[in-house]
């Protein structure tokens, strides 16, 4: 990514000390070395990495811009952008996980404040859905409500991380009651 000076030193002075302090660590810059080499990154792709997550750190890059470009620059899967951050100093990587998901509920706030903004507009108009003959701005309510949702449960995992230092993790093959029922029938699972 291509970003002048200017922009980059606008964006540090916005930056908090501890993320400041951060970026200029010099335990920081040889854990992502460690990780880098330990990936078989060339010196290049290990200063694409530097600065892809120095530029996430300032706030210029998204989670999802800096998963991107990890991708697409470094030939790496997204199993492979997980597991560089995961292999991070726990001390980092939980900033980075913080960052992450404060990020996703400060985006999914912004889309709450405007979906709410276009569902008050679309309210004062006439307009009704032919399909569901309902008025549009009951239909345009799920973008709010949905981001909402969305928002507080981003909260809701940032808080449970921060005091117990653990994602939720979930089976998508499992089925709650299953088992019970599978007993019931004498079937074992």
């Amino acid at each position: 990514m291509d970003t002048s000076n200017n922009i980059i030193e606008e964006y540090y002075a916005k930056v908090p000390k501890q993320f400041r302090a951060l970026i200029e660590s010099k335990d920081f810059e040889e854990d992502l070395l460690k990780i880098g080499r330990s990936h078989g990154l060339h010196i290049d792709e290990l200063d694409i990495l530097m600065a892809e997550v120095k530029f996430f750190i300032l706030g210029i890059n998204s989670p999802d811009t800096l998963k991107e470009n990890l991708k697409s620059d470094l030939s790496l899967d997204s199993a492979g952008v997980d597991v560089l951050i995961n292999r991070l100093n726990p001390r980092w990587r939980n900033k980075f996980i913080i960052f992450g998901l404060l990020a996703g509920a400060t985006f999914t706030g912004i889309v709450v404040t405007l979906g709410a903004h276009f569902v008050w507009d679309i309210g004062h108009t006439d307009s009704v859905s032919a399909d569901l003959e309902v008025p549009m701005w009951i239909v345009y309510l799920a973008v709010p409500l949905g981001s909402y949702l969305m928002s507080f449960r981003f909260l809701q995992v940032t808080w449970q991380f921060i005091k117990t230092g653990v994602l939720p993790k979930h089976d998508h093959a499992f089925v709650e009651g299953l088992d019970e029922e599978l007993k019931e029938k004498g079937v074992s699972a």
